[in-house]
């Protein structure tokens, strides 16, 4: 068995268990289910809250059936007037453009250069001589691949213990000496 089987065997070990963050929603093809969320508006809340933690996040980057989880470790949001993507434009209110850059340094194949469209229309409504506005709110995704949830676990600091939650005859104490000591440039010979 190499080091990272082990690994997996005991990632549960790795993290808190009473501590995690999930955002969004899972898009299985059901009815029902949006397949434009989450909005730009709501994507930029969820990033915001996920990029203020150290380590990166993880995120599913395609809200078809097949879950297809990467983790992320920088993010970069610009706003634009417009965008080049051929797409349906809107003709009345203002609109902004999003670009959401994600990048993945363990996976960079997977790096997204994701846009999306937000329109403000308003509308004056006439209600007993009281004009008060009203605001219409159109939110869409313009490039193909879209996410479908964000999630972040948090690393057990005090290094792992006991036996693995996932093979209970692995022992983690001594899987998390192990790969702490691939690290070593030395190769210092490793005493259990």
């Amino acid at each position: 068995m190499d080091i990272e089987t082990l690994m997996i065997l005991c990632s549960d070990n790795a993290v808190q268990d009473n501590l995690s963050l999930f955002f969004g929603k899972r898009n299985n093809g059901r009815f029902g289910d949006d397949e434009n969320e989450p909005y730009p508006t709501q994507f930029l809340s969820m990033l915001k809250v996920v990029c203020s933690l150290e380590d990166p996040f993880i995120m599913d980057i395609d809200n078809d059936l097949a879950v297809w989880n990467y983790p992320y470790d920088k993010v970069t949001v610009s706003k634009h007037d417009n965008c080049e993507i051929p797409h349906k434009k809107t003709t009345v209110g203002n609109t902004t453009y999003y670009n959401f850059k994600l990048y993945s340094n363990a996976y960079p194949q997977q790096n997204l250069d994701l846009w999306r469209f937000v329109n403000k229309t308003k509308r004056d409504i006439n209600d007993k001589n009281i004009i008060t506005p009203e605001y219409r709110i159109l939110e869409k995704w313009i490039t193909q691949q879209t996410p479908d949830f964000l999630w972040k676990k948090f690393k057990v600091d005090s290094g792992w213990k006991g036996n693995s939650l996932i093979n209970p005859f692995i022992n983690s104490t001594i899987v998390h000496k192990i790969y702490k000591h691939s690290f070593n440039k030395e190769n210092i010979t490793l005493k259990l």
